[in-house]
């Protein structure tokens, strides 16, 4: 409940490490260490790449309050660990984007700018659309659009 403000850790370790943690968080949930790798596994592509991500382990009540699970015959054990996950924008990669928006000024850079958005990954589209919304500029906001339009 509420809203809290933490400062961004210093990055030590790498995407194997993260996974590693992970995979420890799963089974101190109760989940076996095969379904807690297998899960990890899964998610490896999207969730271990480039970006800043909260991940987030859910309370077990919470879970069973808000997606309630009946089962006839009844298992003789019943595990359920849902992981949440939140994509941030960076300050960084606000920039980024910001830029990519200023350099739109110039029209017939549009084709180029647009080539190179998919640096920002899968970030950019949610970090221009910030912007755009953030701005009271419909300059700006329209060449937002002009970049993200197929």
């Amino acid at each position: 409940q509420g809203e809290t403000t933490v400062d961004r850790p210093e990055l030590l370790a790498g995407p194997k490490e993260l996974q590693q943690e992970l995979v420890k968080a799963l089974v101190a949930q109760g989940l076996y260490e095969k379904e807690a790798l297998a899960m990890v596994k899964t998610w490896e592509d999207s969730w271990f790449e480039d970006g800043v991500r909260v991940l987030y382990l859910m309370p077990t009540r919470k879970v069973d309050e808000v997606l309630p699970l009946t089962l006839d015959p009844k298992p003789a054990e019943l595990v359920r660990v849902f992981v949440g996950r939140a994509e941030v924008i960076t300050p960084e990669l606000e920039q980024a984007a910001r830029a990519v928006v200023t350099a739109a000024e110039d029209p017939s850079r549009l084709p180029e700018l647009k080539r190179n958005l998919g640096k920002l990954g899968r970030f950019g589209e949610p970090a221009l659309l910030g912007l755009a919304a953030a701005s009271a500029d419909p300059q700006f906001q329209t060449r937002v659009y002009q970049l993200l339009a197929p």
